[in-house]
C-alpha cells in the first residue's frame, strides 16, 4: 500500500527553522543531513548512527543544501550565497575545502546523476559548476522577484532546470534545457494556470493567479517518459499538474484534497502518488499519502510532534524525512499500483447524493405480503425546520421534542436510517450560537447515531472535553469503530484528573476487588483506569484496530503499555468468577490480545526508545514468569493423572442374574 507507515525518530537536529535538506549520501544506505549552521553529517539509515560529521565556523551559513556529486565523487555546497564549496569524503575540515567564488548572488546548487553540479543563482541565470567564473550578471528575473522553488530533472537523458516565480501577474514557471552541443541553455517561462473553481473534476481550466483568492502552497515536478509533470498545490485545496515539454504547456487532471492549509508542503513519490504535509484530519494536522491517478487520500499519520515553521519533507530511495522541533523522523513507505481495488471504499460520498427517504415496511403474516407506507411528511418538515441555521435554542428544542416524539413511533423508525439524521447530527455538532448537549444526550441514549457520523461525533466530544457523553456513549451505542476507540483511549489518558471523579459510574471501583494494599503502583488512577479498562472490553476487529492503533501518539501508547503491563502483573483487572460485577471486567486473554496489538503497531519505536526500555524488560520478565508457572501447570496436570490411576479405589462389579467367568490358572 502506498502510505508512509508509522513515523520513527531517526535523529536530532538543531532546530526545525535552520534545517535544509535530507540528500542521498554516497551509497545506498547513507544520507546526508545539512543545516544553515553549525555542523552537517552523513548518517546510516539502516543503524541511524553518524558516520561522518563537519562543523563550520562561527559567521557561516550554508545557504544551499549539502550534496554528493557521483560524477566529482565530492560533497558541494554554498556558503553565504556566494561561495561553492567541494570535498571529498576523506576529507575532515570543512574550512580547508576547495572554494569557487562567484560575483553573482547563488540561489542553490543541484546536482544529478551523470551531469556535474548546476548553479542556479538569484536572478534566475542556470549554468555548469564549471562555468562559475564567467558573467552571470543578466538573468531572466529582477531583484523584485524570488525564486520560489527549484528542482533539476533529467528527460531523455537531456538535464533541464525548473524554478517557479510568483509575480502580480501570477506564478511563472522557468524551465532551462541545456543543450550538450554547444553547451547551451534554452529557456522558456510559462504561466501556470490555476484551476477555477467552478470548474469540474478532471477538467482544467486555465486562468489568471490573480483572479483567485487561493495561493500557491507548494509545488513539485517528476521526469516523464518524453516531459516533466509539475504539481502545484493551492491554499484552496486543489492540486493541478502540467506537462511541461519544449516550452508548451498542457494541463493535466486536477483534484482537490480536503484539510489542505498555506503551510501544507507536497513531495513527488512517484508517477502516481505525492506525499502531503500538513493536511489535516479532525483538526489533527499530519503527512498523507494522496492518489493522483483517482484523486484519493489512501493513507494519513498524524505529525508526531508540532511543527514550527512550514513543514519540510525530503526523499531518500524508500524513505520520506520529516524535522519536528529538534527531531528528524523518518517514514519508510511502499507504493502498489494505483488500482480500484486498493482505493476500495476510501471515497467520501457527497452528502447532497444521499438525502433520499425509504419507505416503511411492514409484513402481515397472514399473506406474507409486504406493505408500503408513504413517508411522514410531518417528520420530514420537522428535520428541515431543525437542520436550518438561523434558529434559536428555544426554537431548536421546541422542534427537536416534537421530533423526538414522532421518532419513537415505530411507523417513522425508518427514519433512523436515512442521511437526514446524519445531517441533524451535524447540524447540532456545528452550531455555534448553542451547544445542544441536552438533546444530543438523548439521541445517544435512544441510540439514534447514524454509524457515519460516529468519528466526527467523538471528533467534537474530545475537542469539547464532553466526558460524561463520551463514557455514555461507549457503554449505550454498538459497533463502535476502531478509529473512535483510539480516539477515546487517547482523550482519557490525557485529559485531566479532577474531571474524571464527575462520573458517578467511577464510584463503585474502590471496591474489594482492587486491593489497595498491592506493592504494585498503578501508573493510572482508579477512576481513569475503570474508564480505560471498559473501552478495552467493547468489541473490535484486530485488522482495523492494529491499523487506528499506529496513529495513536507514542506517549499515550507507552501509558497504555504500561497499564497493560500492571493488569497483566497484577490481575486486578481480570474477570473473578463466582462473583457478579456491575461494571464488565477484563479477561486474561483481552489484557494479552490489546499487548499484542499495542506492541506491534509501535514496535519499532518501542525498540529505539529509551523511555519504554524499562517497560519492555519488566513485560518480558511477567511473561517468562507466566510461562514458567503455566509449564509447572502443565507437569503437575500428569502427576496428578498418574497419582489418579494409582491410588483409585476397586470398584465393585456389578452382576446380573447370570454370571459366566474365565480363571486363569498359572
Amino acid at each position: 500500500m502506498s502510505a508512509p507507515m508509522e513515523s520513527i525518530a531517526f535523529c536530532t537536529i538543531l532546530n526545525e527553522v535552520d534545517f535544509l535538506n535530507v540528500s542521498e549520501g554516497y551509497t545506498k544506505d547513507t544520507v546526508i543531513l545539512s543545516s544553515k549552521k553549525k555542523l552537517f553529517d552523513v548518517y546510516k539509515i539502516s543503524d541511524q548512527k553518524s558516520v561522518k560529521s563537519w562543523s563550520v565556523r562561527h559567521g557561516v551559513t550554508l545557504t544551499s543544501p549539502v550534496l554528493w556529486n557521483p560524477q566529482l565523487e565530492k560533497f558541494v555546497t554554498v556558503v553565504n550565497n556566494q561561495d561553492v564549496r567541494l570535498w571529498d569524503k576523506e576529507n575532515a575540515d570543512f574550512e580547508k575545502s576547495k572554494k569557487k567564488q562567484s560575483s553573482t548572488k547563488i540561489h542553490e546548487v543541484m546536482s544529478c546523476s551523470d551531469y556535474e553540479p548546476v548553479i542556479l543563482f538569484s536572478n534566475g541565470k542556470v549554468d555548469l559548476l564549471s562555468k562559475i567564473k564567467e558573467d552571470h550578471s543578466r538573468g531572466p528575473l529582477t531583484n523584485k522577484h524570488e525564486i520560489y522553488w527549484c528542482k533539476t530533472v533529467c528527460v531523455q537523458s537531456t538535464l533541464m532546470v525548473l524554478f517557479a516565480v510568483i509575480t502580480q501577474k501570477g506564478v511563472e514557471l522557468h524551465t532551462n534545457k541545456y543543450n550538450a552541443d554547444n553547451s547551451s541553455w534554452h529557456h522558456t517561462v510559462i504561466t501556470v494556470p490555476q484551476t477555477d473553481s467552478s470548474a469540474t473534476h478532471h477538467t482544467v481550466q486555465a486562468v489568471p493567479h490573480s483572479d483567485s483568492s487561493a495561493t500557491l502552497c507548494s509545488c513539485d515536478a517528476i521526469p516523464l517518459a518524453d516531459c516533466v509533470n509539475v504539481f502545484c498545490l493551492w491554499s484552496d485545496g486543489k492540486l493541478s499538474s502540467l506537462r511541461v515539454n519544449q516550452g508548451s504547456c498542457l494541463p493535466g487532471p486536477c483534484h482537490t484534497i480536503e484539510g489542505v492549509n498555506k503551510d501544507s508542503t507536497i513531495l513527488v513519490v512517484d508517477d502516481f502518488h505525492i506525499a502531503v504535509a500538513g493536511v489535516a484530519d479532525n483538526n489533527i494536522t499530519g503527512l498523507g499519502i494522496f492518489d493522483t491517478k483517482f484523486g484519493l487520500l489512501k493513507s494519513w499519520q498524524p505529525f508526531p510532534d508540532k511543527c514550527l515553521c512550514k513543514p519540510k519533507i525530503c526523499k531518500v530511495g524508500g524513505n520520506l524525512f520529516m524535522p519536528c522541533g529538534t527531531t528528524l523522523y523518518r517514514y519508510k513507505y511502499e507504493c502498489e499500483p494505483s488500482t480500484l481495488v486498493s482505493l476500495l471504499g476510501q471515497a467520501k460520498i457527497d452528502s447532497a447524493d444521499k438525502q433520499s427517504v425509504p419507505g416503511h415496511y411492514t409484513w402481515n403474516p397472514n399473506n406474507m405480503r409486504c406493505s408500503v407506507s408513504q413517508p411522514s411528511t410531518h417528520v420530514a418538515e420537522l428535520l428541515k425546520t431543525l437542520t436550518e441555521s438561523s434558529m434559536t435554542y428555544t426554537k431548536f428544542k421546541s422542534a427537536f421534542s416534537r421530533l423526538l416524539a414522532e421518532l419513537k413511533k415505530i411507523e417513522n423508525h425508518h427514519w433512523l436510517s436515512t442521511s437526514h439524521m446524519t445531517t441533524l447530527v451535524q447540524r447540532m455538532m456545528d452550531e455555534k450560537k448553542f451547544w445542544a448537549k441536552e438533546e444530543l444526550c438523548q439521541l445517544i441514549t435512544l441510540k439514534c447515531i447514524p454509524l457515519s457520523i460516529m468519528d466526527e461525533l467523538f471528533s467534537c466530544l474530545v475537542q469539547k472535553s464532553e466526558i460524561s457523553m463520551l463514557h455514555t456513549i461507549l457503554n449505550t451505542l454498538p459497533n463502535i469503530p476502531e478509529k473512535c476507540l483510539c480516539r477515546a483511549l487517547s482523550f482519557f489518558l490525557q485529559c485531566d484528573e479532577e474531571k474524571l471523579p464527575t462520573l458517578d459510574e467511577m464510584e463503585d471501583e474502590s471496591s474489594e476487588d482492587d486491593n489497595q494494599d498491592k506493592p504494585y503502583s498503578c501508573p493510572i488512577s482508579a477512576s481513569r483506569s475503570a474508564i480505560i479498562n471498559e473501552i478495552l472490553c467493547l468489541p473490535y476487529s484486530d485488522t482495523f484496530l492494529l491499523e487506528c492503533l499506529r496513529n495513536v501518539s507514542f506517549k499515550d501508547a507507552l501509558k497504555l503499555l504500561e497499564y497493560l503491563c500492571y493488569l497483566l502483573e497484577t490481575k486486578s483487572g481480570f474477570l473473578k468468577g463466582g462473583k457478579e460485577r456491575k461494571r464488565q471486567k477484563l479477561s486474561q486473554i483481552q489484557v494479552l490480545d490489546w499487548l499484542c496489538l499495542v506492541l506491534d503497531a509501535h514496535i519499532t519505536q518501542f525498540v529505539l526508545s529509551p523511555d519504554c526500555h524499562v517497560t519492555i524488560v519488566k513485560l518480558e520478565s511477567i511473561v517468562r514468569e507466566q510461562v514458567q508457572f503455566f509449564d509447572g501447570l502443565v507437569t503437575l496436570e500428569a502427576l496428578l493423572e498418574h497419582f489418579k490411576a494409582k491410588s483409585s479405589l476397586p470398584q465393585d462389579k456389578k452382576i446380573g442374574h447370570y454370571c459366566i467367568e474365565v480363571l486363569h490358572v498359572y
